[in-house]
């Protein structure tokens, strides 16, 4: 793995640590839903499914090269 795959991965790291912090998730702690799903749920699962992509697709684009 090579320094800019590192820097990426440890970017994406601190990014999914910032947005699961507290202030971001009382943020979407509301009693609020979105098509029958509570706001917090939602906000943690599309966080988590960002996460998932953007690994995926760091990690793609190393192998590729």
């Amino acid at each position: 793995m090579n320094h800019a795959t590192h820097f990426r991965f440890v970017l994406i790291a601190l990014l999914m640590l910032l947005l699961f912090s507290y202030p971001m998730l009382s943020g979407a702690n509301k009693q609020l839903q979105v098509a029958g799903i509570p706001l917090l749920y939602l906000y943690i699962g599309l966080v988590w499914l960002l996460a998932i992509v953007a690994l995926y697709l760091t990690a793609f684009t190393t192998r590729r090269k």
